[in-house]
């Protein structure tokens, strides 16, 4: 096996591992690694004339076309929508349908698509690592005693009042995971036909049992690489012990 295969199954190895790992983050996206065939070289018998002065080598007959690779070409997240659990939580939130809830962090504003939240000691709608959930007129301050119900449309109303509605939003172009179930977009815009579903979470598709075997597989493929590049460098070293032997 090629350097390039094997650095092509460490990636998917990487990818099982961290996708097993976030098996029960809610509004995890799985991710997915795509990888294009490559051709190897064409092979040529190389003649070397001892009669010519300096001993001149030259290509002889092509053999063929030498070993292929794999090169691995970057990671989709799987964007279909898991299964929703209900909880006893009134801030656990999740959505129907498409788009994503705005959260502020250091890094900009990111995505995700289900979480739990809280209400920060200054009345800020936040996630569990403390980013302030957007609001479409900026983050969302409520009462950190009373009770909350929030809407399909994502409208917050706490003692009769309407607080604030959630920024949900669809996104557009490449979607890229950057931990804890956030995404980072190249592009957003309004979303549409959406369902805010209070007292739910998103488990992500598959399952710890799917992503567990999607390990052991990969591993198991990565073994293999290595068993087969120890098995082509012994051989080598075997050959070139018994060149400088017979030389």
């Amino acid at each position: 096996m090629a350097v390039g295969g094997m650095l092509a199954e460490q990636r998917l190895l990487e990818t099982a591992a961290n996708n097993l790992a976030n098996a029960t983050t809610p509004g995890y996206r799985p991710e997915r690694r795509e990888f294009r065939a490559h051709t190897g070289p064409f092979l040529s018998y190389v003649e070397h004339d001892c009669g010519c002065r300096g001993g001149a080598s030259f290509l002889g007959e092509v053999l063929g076309e030498g070993a292929g690779d794999a090169v691995c070409e970057g990671a989709t997240l799987d964007v279909t929508q898991g299964s929703l659990q209900a909880t006893t939580g009134p801030l656990d939130l999740a959505l129907e349908g498409e788009g994503y809830f705005v959260v502020w962090t250091p890094a900009g504003e990111l995505l995700r698509r289900s979480a739990s939240l809280v209400i920060g000691p200054e009345g800020t709608l936040a996630d569990a690592e403390g980013n302030p959930v957007l609001g479409v007129e900026g983050p969302l301050r409520l009462e950190r005693a009373a009770e909350l119900t929030i809407s399909e449309d994502g409208t917050v109303t706490q003692q009769g009042q309407a607080a604030g509605r959630l920024r949900v939003v669809s996104a557009q172009g490449q979607v890229t995971p950057v931990g804890d179930g956030l995404v980072r977009a190249a592009g957003t815009q309004a979303a549409q036909g959406y369902a805010v579903r209070q007292g739910y979470l998103e488990i992500p598709k598959g399952g710890i049992v799917r992503h567990m075997v999607a390990l052991i597989e990969a591993f198991r493929a990565y073994e293999a690489g290595q068993k087969a590049v120890r098995a082509v460098d012994e051989t080598l070293g075997w050959a070139v012990r018994e060149v400088s032997a017979l030389a």
